[in-house]
């Protein structure tokens, strides 16, 4: 699988699962294993950010392939301006406080993404999926490939 070499990625929780994985050689997913290896490229390395709370929902203290992967990632802090659109976006979807607690943190990752035009890349795509089209709907997004998903 090709990578589009001018679109930097975000990942969330899932995705960062999957890179361990892969880094430790414990699965064969492609679209990690691709995504690990643009990465490494010591050439022309992929730009990989996660938000700060998908960092803190991941990382337990593990050596080895884990703590590679959370060095090869940057940390995204979560501005009041991210927070405050994560929550407008749950509203739109017509969650309210508490309903949309399991959504909170895929809201960060696409109202992120969205700010740079980032791919994200998760293992869960049904609610990213709707949550990035939301931001379509809403006009925050001008398309849908303006922020692509791809599936770890």
């Amino acid at each position: 699988m090709a990578l589009d070499d001018s679109r930097a990625a975000t990942l969330d929780t899932g995705a960062l699962i999957a890179l361990v994985e892969i880094a430790a050689g414990r699965s064969s997913n492609v679209v990690a294993k691709t995504l690990l290896a643009r990465m490494r490229d010591r050439n022309n390395p992929l730009p990989v950010s996660a938000p700060t709370p998908v960092l803190a929902e991941w990382w337990r203290g593990e050596a080895g392939p884990a703590a590679a992967v959370r060095d090869a990632v940057t940390a995204v802090p979560t501005s009041r301006d991210v927070a405050i659109d994560a929550g407008l976006l749950l509203a739109a979807l017509g969650k309210s406080y508490g309903e949309g607690d399991l959504l909170v943190m895929d809201a960060i990752v696409v109202v992120s993404a969205a700010r740079r035009h980032d791919d994200i890349y998760t293992s869960d795509t049904e609610d990213i999926v709707a949550l990035r089209d939301k931001l379509v709907e809403m006009g925050k997004l001008p398309n849908r490939e303006a922020v692509r998903i791809r599936r770890v």
